[in-house]
């Protein structure tokens, strides 16, 4: 979603093909990798409000104070 021209208001499409791409490929919402088996898996999904990653609250934090946030995240 960093890289998406609308952010937030991305679409979430099930199908890879069907996303929109970048000169890098596809832009997944969300990318986990598995290292015990060396793979990547791509997901998408629908917004939610509660997201640990992108929802207003933790955006707001972040905006706040972000070095503080990075901190905390990282303890």
């Amino acid at each position: 979603m960093l890289n998406h021209p609308l952010k937030g208001g991305a679409c979430a499409k099930e199908e890879p093909s069907l996303c929109d791409k970048s000169p890098l490929g596809i832009l997944p919402q969300q990318l986990r990798g598995d290292l015990s088996l060396f793979e990547l898996n791509v997901m998408y999904g629908e917004s939610y409000d509660k997201c640990i990653g992108c929802s207003q609250k933790i955006l707001e934090a972040y905006q706040a104070n972000r070095d503080e946030f990075i901190v905390k995240a990282c303890n």
